[in-house]
């Protein structure tokens, strides 16, 4: 993943400062959290964990830089 794929993921601008990223990570994870979308079925879960995956895989990027 690119960087400016992980701020789109994020729904972020690349000139987003730290704390902001991390914000927009936890509340990402919460409206993409799996619990979330039980009531709809399984692929509805499937499909919430590979967002969730792709959520913490910008997170790790931008973390880190």
């Amino acid at each position: 993943m690119s960087r400016t794929a992980a701020f789109a993921t994020l729904g972020l601008d690349e000139d987003a400062t730290e704390a902001e990223i991390r914000e927009s990570f936890r509340r990402m994870c919460r409206i993409h959290h799996p619990d979330q979308f039980v009531s709809q079925g399984l692929e509805a879960v499937d499909d919430a964990n590979k967002m969730i995956k792709r959520i913490y895989a910008a997170y790790e990027l931008l973390k880190k830089n």
